[in-house]
C-alpha cells in the first residue's frame, strides 16, 4: 500500500539491503537484500544499510525532501534530495550506504519528508542477535 507524502508523492515500494548500485540503461542492482530482522551476530556492533525507495508523483513539479536513518528515534544519518518527477511519473530514490553503530538491539527507520512537512516511516526493521528472530 502506497503511503503518501505530500503534494501528490507517494512511497510505492521500500526495499532494505546492504548496497544499491547503479547500472546502465536505468537499472540497479541490489545487494544483501534484507528480508525481515536485521540480524547481528552481538551487541555493541555496526552495519551497513542502504535502501531503495519507489516514488510516484502525480505531477512533474521538481521538490527538495529529506531522508534519514533513525535508531530508537535518534536520527543517525540525514541528508537533502531533489525529487524531479519524468514521464511515467516514478523515481527510484537511492539510500546510500551507511554504516550503523548500535549497542543494542532496536528498530531501525527510515524516513523520508517534503519542506516543511512531517516525517513518514517508509521502512522499519527490527535489529536483533542472531538466533532470536
Amino acid at each position: 500500500m502506497a503511503r503518501r507524502l505530500g503534494d501528490g508523492i507517494e512511497i510505492e515500494k521500500v526495499i532494505v539491503c546492504e548496497d544499491v548500485r547503479y547500472e546502465l540503461g536505468n537499472k540497479h542492482s541490489l545487494l544483501g537484500v534484507v528480508a525481515g530482522d536485521l540480524l547481528v551476530p552481538q551487541f555493541p556492533t555496526a552495519f551497513k544499510v542502504a535502501g531503495y525507495v519507489d516514488l510516484s508523483a502525480a505531477g512533474r513539479e521538481s521538490l527538495m525532501m529529506e531522508v534519514r536513518w533513525t535508531f530508537e528515534g535518534n536520527p543517525q544519518h540525514q541528508w537533502l534530495h531533489q525529487f524531479v518527477p519524468n514521464p511515467p511519473f516514478h523515481v527510484a530514490l537511492i539510500v546510500p550506504q551507511n554504516q550503523i553503530v548500535v549497542s543494542n538491539g532496536g528498530t531501525l527507520r527510515l524516513e523520508i519528508r517534503l519542506a516543511g512537512k512531517e516525517w513518514i516511516v517508509a521502512e522499519e526493521r527490527r535489529v536483533v542477535p542472531t538466533g532470536t528472530s
